[in-house]
């Protein structure tokens, strides 16, 4: 059964904050919005892909959305993006820090099934890389970049993303500096499904609509199976 995680990361919050007073379409600070579903890596090659293919997705992401970058800046990301390109670790991920630090624009950088990025594999192999290069790279990227990016992410591997958030390395600043505990019900009120479904029907994309009544009707009980399956 879905729960709903990548309904409300993917679909439901860009649908929030398209019409949120300050960040949404066409507000002074409208937020764009990047995707990525870390499964659709190949994670099979090791450190070195998966640093190339984020930094193409980076760049490809760029491009479509308008983001103005430094020429400079730009010509070395195509460059490193080229096919047959011969590009050093510790050069992709200046690039990529740097292509983040680039982006003047309000954005929003929505990540699924981000444990995939804690887990590729050697190349050639069935064996995990270690994982301290990707501690230490994420931290260092989500830190640099600039305060106007803003990171959510979800995943169905979430104990191994906070386990390794939990082993990075401090460097003056924790990366689980707080946390809040959110106690969620195993089922609803119907009062609630239907105050809920009440509001998930403003943010559905135009087109043939349920009722509030069919959501609740077909929810289980659960707001995220209600999510889940109205975005589906």
């Amino acid at each position: 059964m879905q729960s709903g995680k990548s309904a409300a990361l993917n679909a439901l919050l860009p649908a929030v904050i398209r019409n949120h007073p300050t960040f949404g379409v066409g507000r002074p600070k409208e937020l764009l919005v990047f995707r990525l579903d870390m499964s659709d890596l190949n994670t099979k090659q090791g450190y070195s892909s998966m640093l190339q293919q984020f930094l193409n997705v980076l760049q490809l992401w760029c491009a479509k959305a308008g983001v103005t970058l430094d020429k400079k800046l730009e010509a070395d990301v195509i460059e490193a993006c080229k096919p047959g390109a011969i590009v050093s670790d510790t050069e992709l991920q200046i690039l990529i820090v740097d292509l983040l630090r680039g982006i003047k624009t309000p954005t929003i950088m929505l990540i699924d099934e981000l444990q995939m990025w804690f887990c590729p594999l050697q190349p050639g192999t069935n064996v995990e890389d270690p994982g301290s290069w990707a501690r230490e790279f994420w931290k260092r990227m989500i830190y640099k970049c600039g305060s106007n990016i803003l990171w959510a992410a979800t995943g169905s591997g979430m104990a191994m993303v906070y386990a390794n958030l939990n082993l990075m390395p401090t460097a003056g600043t924790s990366a689980l500096a707080s946390h809040r505990k959110v106690s969620l019900p195993a089922a609803y009120s119907d009062a609630d499904l239907l105050h809920f479904a009440d509001q998930l029907l403003k943010y559905l994309p135009p087109g043939r609509l349920p009722t509030a009544s069919e959501l609740v009707e077909g929810s289980g009980k659960s707001v995220a199976v209600m999510a889940a399956a109205a975005f589906d």
